[in-house]
């Protein structure tokens, strides 16, 4: 895997803060890197402080149909250091101009999910684990496994207009 010089720059600009040490994540109890025995999490995986937002991802369109839909809330080591990409970039553009053999959409969201940790760690050597946007409600942890604790899934509604539903009547 290459590195894009484009994005590593880029990054390089951005603000260092910390992230927060409590985020949610919206999956499927079939998804790679979830073990709800266990109760771990690993890979790329991303979150949010907002934990409704995190739990409609349990019905992203890329995800199969498959397993149960779960919200799954960790705590996050208080040194997870995330580099805070500011408002005013359009991402989508951004990413085609960083990899441009890479389809766009779905395809280019998850190439970078992908090749994040490898650039965080070419850029900052080590110190930057993640990336963040919009006041903490999208998180990226590269190898999160490393970085959070305390992990536990609650069961969420068969469909999602029936989780909105409960969103509203709250």
């Amino acid at each position: 895997m290459s590195l894009s010089d484009k994005l590593l720059n880029e990054l390089r600009s951005w603000a260092i803060v910390s992230v927060p040490t409590a985020l949610s994540h919206g999956c499927r109890s079939t998804d790679h890197g979830i073990d709800v025995a266990s109760g771990s999490i690993r890979g790329n995986k991303w979150f949010s402080i907002d934990s409704a937002y995190a739990g409609e991802y349990a019905w992203h369109y890329s995800r199969p149909g498959t397993g149960d839909p779960l919200l799954t809330t960790v705590d996050v080591r208080s040194d997870l250091q995330a580099a805070q990409r500011p408002s005013g970039i359009c991402f989508p553009t951004f990413l085609s101009e960083c990899f441009p053999t890479v389809p766009a959409g779905y395809e280019l969201s998850k190439h970078f999910q992908t090749v994040l940790a490898s650039h965080l760690i070419e850029a900052f050597g080590g110190s930057v684990s993640a990336y963040t946007f919009s006041n903490h409600r999208e998180v990226l942890i590269a190898n999160c496994e490393n970085w959070v604790s305390n992990v536990t899934f609650k069961e969420l509604p068969p469909d999602k207009e029936s989780y909105m539903q409960q969103l509203r009547s709250r």
